[in-house]
């Protein structure tokens, strides 16, 4: 009876080595595939570096440990852009909530551009629609823009900036590799052979392992004409509760009425310091007045 045991050990402990590789050589098999969606681009790189994209749905394959793979969205994505205050031609100002439908058209230069990023892309499209819809809207009165519901601003807007329905980021970009530096400035750009062979003893070499550089400017100004317009405009950055914003738009309704068709217009308040977080709604400021626009 022992020896049957001890044979049937000795067997199963035969076994053990061939189901590791089994199970080793599955896990190999499914790290090779690569699934593809309809709605995604799936980016594949060596060491840093694209080496292709596939773009229609299915399964393909990679080598294992060696490529890695990043998705990036082939739909239609919606950004909705922060609330921001924007100063009307007629000094009015407006608060402004708007949103972006974007896609990425081109994965190889989103990937080089933006590091595989979409908040990158984000970024960059808060910033390109920010001063176009600033732009425009700084042209136009108060009521143009509120009559404006037919289409007119989102066209607007898109023509600022390309000329056309489509909002392109890093249409005429050029992508390099790499970047010389010499006290401080930038002498040349271009692919990682040509920036090496400037190379001294002293150079100093730095692999960013296929990162994205982005440039760091100081851009000094001054916003002169909307900081004079803020003048006309009811200061409410230190209220803390809506009490304290009736009192002050009150209190600046009957020491600064405003005349003919004007508004009295509050700014800088912040809702998150009130009790309820909430903003005023129309009944409350109707406690300061029924008769002239808030």
């Amino acid at each position: 009876m022992r020896k049957g045991a001890d044979m049937n050990i000795k067997v199963s402990k035969k076994k053990i080595p061939v189901i590791v590789l089994w199970i080793l050589c599955l896990y190999v098999i499914l790290s090779s595939i690569i699934i593809t969606e309809a709605n995604e681009y799936k980016l594949i790189r060596q060491f840093g570096k694209v080496q292709r994209v596939e773009n229609n749905p299915g399964i393909s394959f990679k080598i294992p440990f060696i490529e890695t793979v990043n998705t990036i969205p082939k739909e239609i994505l919606l950004y909705d852009q922060p609330v921001s205050d924007v100063i009307t031609s007629d000094k009015k100002s407006m608060i402004i909530d708007s949103y972006v439908l974007w896609r990425v058209t081109d994965p190889l230069k989103f990937a080089q551009t933006l590091s595989f990023s979409l908040s990158n892309a984000e970024n960059r499209i808060d910033t390109i629609v920010y001063n176009a819809v600033k732009t425009t809207i700084s042209n136009m009165t108060q009521d143009e823009v509120i009559k404006s519901r037919d289409g007119k601003i989102t066209v607007t807007v898109t023509e600022e900036e390309t000329g056309s329905n489509d909002l392109i980021l890093a249409e005429k970009e050029e992508v390099v590799e790499a970047v010389a530096i010499e006290n401080g400035k930038i002498i040349k750009v271009g692919t990682n052979e040509e920036i090496l062979a400037l190379k001294d003893n002293d150079a100093e070499v730095v692999d960013l392992e296929g990162k994205t550089v982005m440039p760091g400017l100081i851009d000094p100004h001054g916003h002169i004409v909307p900081v004079a317009q803020t003048l006309m405009i009811v200061t409410l950055g230190d209220v803390t509760s809506k009490e304290q914003l009736l009192e002050k738009l009150k209190k600046e309704l009957e020491e600064n009425p405003p005349t003919g068709d004007n508004w009295l217009i509050g700014f800088g308040y912040d809702n998150t310091k009130f009790e309820d977080g909430q903003h005023p709604t129309k009944f409350e400021l109707d406690t300061v007045s029924k008769d002239i626009p808030i």
